[in-house]
Formats: C-alpha cells, sequence, structure tokens
C-alpha cells in the first residue's frame, strides 16, 4: 500500500536506528516498504547496513548504495525511490526523523480519500545539538519544550531507554504550520501518480532540491494538508556544512532555476 523512501548519507547510526525504530513500532497494520537509498557514505564511519540488519524481521526494507563515492544530490537518491517503490502511495521522510506512532495510519486515512492533487504533510518538531542554531532554521523564537533525554515528548513514540540522544536535543523548537504554504521535504506524502508526472525531483542542481520542486507544485496547482501528530526531526549540522561551504554559488543556482520554472509556467 505504502512506501516510505529515506534518503540516506552519512547519518549517525544512532539517528538512523532511531528513524527505524519509530517506523518499525508504527500503530498501522497495512502492508509498507521502506527503501533506504544510500548516496554514497562512508562506511568506515557511518555504518547503515548494520543498522538495518536490526530490522530485517520487523520490517520489508530494501537497501540501495550509489556506487559514486561521495554525496551526489538529494535528487537522485530520491528519483531511485520513486521508481523503485512498489506502492501507490509514497511518503519521503529524512532517515533523522523519528515518526510519532499512529503517524502512518494518518497518512493512509489521508491517502485513501483519492485527493490526487494534495500532498500530505506531517508535522514536526527539531531536536537541535549543540551546533543548531535557532537562526539557520528559520525556526521563530520559541519556548524551548521540556526533554528528559529518553525522548519522551508527548505525543511521540516512547524510545528504547538504551539509546542516548540526548546530545542531539540540547535544544527543541517547534516549527509553525502555514496552512497555506508547503515545507521542506523532512516528511512529506505523495501520490506516486503525481511524482512520475512531474518526473521526480530535480536532478539538475546540487542543492535546494526541496525549494525547486515546492516552486513546480505551486505551480501545479498542488495543495498541503497538514497533519496534526507531531514528529521529531533530529537535525544534524553535518547535513548543513554543504551548503555552508558555498552558499552564493548555490543560491544563485536554487534562484536561476526556479526564475526558469515561473518564466515557463510549468513544471
Amino acid at each position: 500500500m505504502t512506501s516510505i523512501i529515506l534518503p540516506y548519507y552519512n547519518r549517525p547510526d544512532d539517528i538512523f536506528d532511531a528513524c527505524l525504530y519509530s517506523i518499525a513500532n508504527q500503530n498501522c497494520n497495512v502492508d509498507f516498504e521502506v527503501l533506504v537509498i544510500d548516496d554514497g557514505s562512508d562506511h568506515n564511519i557511518y555504518h547503515p547496513f548494520d543498522v538495518i540488519r536490526n530490522y530485517t524481521d520487523k520490517l520489508n526494507i530494501r537497501y540501495f548504495y550509489n556506487n559514486n563515492p561521495g554525496f551526489t544530490i538529494a535528487s537522485f537518491a530520491i528519483n531511485i525511490g520513486i521508481k523503485q517503490s512498489l506502492y501507490d502511495y509514497i511518503i519521503i521522510s529524512s532517515s533523522d526523523v523519528v515518526w510519532h506512532k499512529d503517524i502512518l495510519k494518518n497518512f493512509i486515512e489521508v491517502f485513501n480519500k483519492n485527493l490526487h492533487k494534495k500532498i500530505v504533510i506531517g508535522t514536526l518538531v527539531y531536536g537541535l545539538n549543540k551546533h543548531g542554531t535557532n537562526k539557520f532554521l528559520g525556526l521563530p523564537k520559541t519556548e524551548r519544550l521540556e526533554f528528559d533525554k529518553k525522548l519522551n515528548l508527548p505525543d511521540l513514540v516512547e524510545y528504547k531507554e538504551t539509546m542516548q540522544l540526548s546530545e542531539h536535543c540540547l535544544y527543541i523548537y517547534e516549527h509553525p504550520k502555514r496552512e497555506n504554504g508547503i515545507p521542506l521535504n523532512f516528511l512529506t506524502g505523495y501520490y506516486k501518480e503525481l511524482l512520475l508526472d512531474m518526473q521526480g525531483f530535480d536532478e539538475d542542481i546540487e542543492c535546494g532540491e526541496d525549494m525547486v520542486f515546492i516552486k513546480r507544485l505551486q505551480l501545479a496547482n498542488v495543495q498541503p494538508i497538514w497533519l496534526d501528530l507531531k514528529c521529531l526531526h533530529l537535525y544534524h549540522y553535518d547535513s548543513v556544512i554543504g551548503y555552508r561551504e558555498s552558499p552564493r554559488k548555490k543560491t544563485d543556482e536554487i534562484i536561476s532555476k526556479l526564475t526558469t520554472y515561473k518564466a515557463n509556467k510549468n513544471i
């Protein structure tokens, strides 16, 4: 029924394990598969297959590895997942998101309404490590939520007590829900038919594929549906270093691509 695509690149093992654990413990009795698309991670430091091995008896999980060493582009990994997926409903999730135990059930309930010009958005709270800043993520100044080092946030799946994730969650922020806006692609559900019609994500840019895809969705008059349940995004600093290396060049690249789509008025 549902294919869950997890693009993966140099993800800390404990964070990746938290993601898979939360997916394996969903309160939803439906068929689903998990596709992990590894975009050339350094396996001397990160060990995704060792983590995956712990869930092969709990999840229908497939692992794909891009033999090109080093990060290619997130769009490339996502598009591989779309092509390899077996089901009509697709959820694209960052591999550092811890799912609420009922979120898959909520996704399915909306998918079954056959709203093909809609996408389904999972609401997130952000757990930031010592390198994370409120300013960088563009989050509003909000009260810090209580966190007891066991991931015992309200409404989130109860996590293994043996897992120590406190270093990744020194700060917890709520992200505002924009009713008419489409957020970045950290936890989003699509009808596969829509993704195929749009020919997947743009692979011609080095980063910012989410922003370009959002513009294409808006040009296609696709509207978001927000889910109320909150999931935890363990946003880790390593994932943003590449963007900070040459922000001007990459920002110009994104703006150029967005301008092209807007001028052509197509997806």
